[in-house]
């Protein structure tokens, strides 16, 4: 089993740059030719997740833990959010410590979703818009509506009472 690499070790090989949230290769010396010929070059590559990955002695890491790490000195104690949405965005000034609940409260539209709003959903048999929140495991219907904008308004006043600055700015535009 690989420990889990100090701030010391991911400094040595990556070197980060705050303000653009870019890794690159360091020189090693005694390194293989390969590895060599990739000092200098952009490190990482796409994870499935649709986040940035960077593989180190041979085991992935996602790109915005690295750049805790190598900003702050330690590894995060809790969950980390791109508070611009924006997965591949790792910027110190983009990340934040989240709890499960404030990560997934900033969270981008699902695919499936089919009114355009966030907590707002159809319901065909009272041909109504229907506001519903989710927060600490449970849910809470916020009413029924005529139209979708009045469901995400009301969503959206209730999601930032609920999660204030986690709650995403498209969804406060609605309100």
């Amino acid at each position: 089993m690989t420990a889990i690499p100090s701030a010391e070790k991911i400094r040595s090989l990556l070197d980060y740059d705050q303000k653009t949230g870019s890794f690159v290769w360091k020189a090693r010396p005694g390194s293989s030719s390969f590895k060599k010929s990739m000092v200098g070059k952009a490190a990482g590559s796409a994870h499935s997740s649709g986040y940035l990955a960077i593989s180190l002695h041979g085991k992935k890491y996602l790109a915005h833990h690295l750049a805790w790490v190598h900003f702050y000195g330690s590894w995060p104690p809790a969950y980390i959010d791109h508070i611009n949405l924006n997965k591949r965005d790792n910027r110190i000034a983009n990340l934040r410590l989240a709890t499960p609940g404030q990560n997934s409260a900033n969270a981008s539209l699902r695919c499936d979703n089919t009114s355009g709003y966030r907590g707002v959903r159809f319901e065909p048999r009272r041909k109504k818009w229907i506001a519903v929140l989710h927060h600490e495991g449970k849910t809470r219907q916020l009413g029924s509506f005529a139209t979708p904008e009045m469901a995400a308004a009301a969503y959206a006043r209730e999601a930032y009472k609920k999660f204030g600055d986690f709650c995403p700015s498209y969804v406060l535009e609605a309100a």
